[in-house]
């Protein structure tokens, strides 16, 4: 799922940019059009020259422009989510979220990932046959806001990026390394969208004198950290708050994050990162100062064996991370981190689901934080929403110092033993 998803344009705000937009939520480019046959060549010049010379990187491969129709679009998802590696995320995120109640029991993952893309896909890097697709017909209820100057190049530029960084770095090899977890494949999208969006907002500065290292181009992306997304999940029709917050906080933050190396050491900075340190948790999206620039790895658990005696039909792990962890607190709606300072000290986390006989699966999840004060929060905001969202399952909570750990599962003396 995570290659497919990074095909998503996300229609961040344009807040602060002055182009005269009011309100917060999705900026689609549905409207935008592709260019009649005989511009294609002139426009895929204009803008993937403008994308390699933004980006500081040179185009190591011819990258084509195309139309596809609604069904081609939707084909096309289909294929890329039957790979084999995409097949087996898929079907463990589903279950993942089926524990943490993102989806129900009877919902499928599959259809409700494309039904979100079938609505909001509008151009895409293929990196399979290394193309630009602009996909006409999509939905979406920002046609005004797509018309305003640059926003057609920002999409295309944008979407090269995409095409001159997998050039160099793999991004569709990055993308299946990273489906180790849900935290780790979000930190990878964060990284590699959030790069692409300041591409995409120097291409609109280009005439001005700023671009996004400027204090005043960068004033614009820190705003972007802070965006409310209420209007996106009013767009985003029958997807759950927290999967549109996923798919739409990489872009917003990875921007935030890729735009504070590369003012202190350039796209050279955000470079290295691609080549030698990859980020492997949001925490280090959310918090480079703390997390990522600071030397951090990831706390690592070791819980009794006991734990697992119950678990014949195996143990499936992953992490929710911070950012998934917001995500999940803030429930129906689509938070940002922020709105959980104490998230700023997350350490680690990971998440056991024990399967047991007849299907019966215990969630056991295990949080490490920096202080007990950070940790009382989390658990008292784990508390609220596991009051809220699983009235019929037995669950409890324990903390121990700095580490949380959060229990749910179909026997309530399972839960107590295995937070003990």
């Amino acid at each position: 799922m995570g290659s497919s998803r990074n095909r998503l344009f996300v229609r961040f705000v344009f807040l602060g940019l002055g182009l005269g937009w009011g309100g917060v939520g999705w900026v689609g480019c549905s409207s935008i059009p592709l260019p009649s046959d005989a511009k294609i060549e002139k426009q895929v010049h204009r803008d993937l020259e403008q994308a390699a010379s933004l980006r500081g990187l040179p185009q190591k491969r011819p990258v084509a422009i195309e139309r596809e129709s609604l069904s081609e679009l939707h084909a096309s998802l289909v294929r890329d989510l039957e790979k084999d590696e995409n097949r087996v995320y898929l079907a463990e995120t589903e279950l993942f979220l089926k524990q943490f109640r993102v989806l129900k029991a009877d919902d499928d993952l599959k259809k409700v990932f494309l039904n979100v893309m079938d609505q909001q896909v509008a151009a895409y890097y293929d990196p399979e046959k290394k193309r630009v697709a602009y996909v006409e017909g999509v939905g979406g209820s920002a046609t005004n806001v797509t018309q305003l100057p640059g926003v057609q190049r920002f999409v295309y530029v944008h979407e090269f990026c995409h095409a001159i960084e997998d050039g160099h770095f793999d991004l569709e090899r990055l993308t299946r390394e990273s489906q180790s977890s849900f935290d780790r494949n979000l930190a990878l999208t964060s990284l590699v969208e959030g790069d692409a969006v300041l591409v995409g907002l120097d291409s609109l500065f280009a005439e001005l004198p700023m671009n996004t290292a400027t204090p005043a181009g960068g004033f614009v992306v820190d705003l972007l950290g802070h965006v409310d997304l209420e209007g996106a999940q009013a767009e985003m029709k029958g997807c759950p708050a927290f999967l549109g917050g996923a798919l739409v906080r990489p872009y917003l933050d990875g921007a935030v994050f890729s735009n504070r190396i590369r003012r202190e050491a350039g796209w050279r900075g955000v470079d290295e990162i691609y080549r030698s340190r990859l980020p492997m948790t949001t925490a280090e999206i959310l918090y480079p100062d703390k997390r990522y620039l600071a030397a951090f790895s990831p706390a690592v658990f070791e819980p009794c064996e006991a734990l697992f005696k119950s678990a014949c039909q195996g143990v499936a792990t992953n992490s929710l991370g911070a950012l998934g962890t917001a995500l999940w607190l803030g429930g129906d709606k689509m938070v940002n981190a922020r709105q959980y300072p104490f998230l700023e000290g997350w350490l680690g986390d990971t998440v056991y689901l024990l399967k047991e006989e007849g299907g019966a699966v215990t969630t056991v999840w295990l949080t490490c934080l920096e202080r007990p004060a950070q940790a009382r929060a989390l658990k008292r905001q784990i508390e609220r929403r596991l009051r809220k969202g699983f009235e019929k399952t037995p669950w409890q909570v324990v903390r121990d110092g700095r580490l949380v750990a959060a229990v749910w599962t179909s026997s309530p003396s399972a839960a107590a033993g295995a937070c003990e």
